[in-house]
Order: structure tokens, then C-alpha cells, then sequence
């Protein structure tokens, strides 16, 4: 995208135009696969969801005013 000129020279920001990012589709944070792993290796032991984090996720959703 070009700016608007400055003493008849135009200033190129390096931006890119709406229309270009708009085609790029959203961006998505990078994959956290440490954290992937932990999670799978706690649900395949059973550990993931406990009675203490279901809590925490209720007490969160109330606060929320979701529930």
C-alpha cells in the first residue's frame, strides 16, 4: 500500500493492501506440541480432567456470567 506523497514522492510503507491480507485467510497461532503431548498423555492416563480443574472451569463460567 502507498501512502499518500510527501513533496511529490510517494512514501511506500510496506504495508500490505486489505485486499491481500483479507486473501491470506486468518492467521493461527502457532501448535504448542509440548503441550499437545502433555494433554494427551494425561487424558490416556486419566488425569486430565479432575474434580480440583472442573471447579476451576465452573467457578471461571459463573464469573463469566455463563452459567
Amino acid at each position: 500500500m502507498t501512502a499518500p506523497m510527501h513533496h511529490d514522492v510517494p512514501l511506500d510503507l510496506g504495508l500490505a493492501s486489505p485486499d491481500a491480507v483479507a486473501s491470506q485467510g486468518p492467521r493461527q497461532a502457532p501448535v504448542r506440541w509440548a503441550l499437545v503431548q502433555r494433554v494427551r498423555r494425561e487424558i490416556a492416563r486419566g488425569t486430565y480432567e479432575t474434580p480440583e480443574r472442573w471447579e476451576g472451569v465452573v467457578a471461571r463460567l459463573v464469573a463469566e456470567g455463563v452459567v
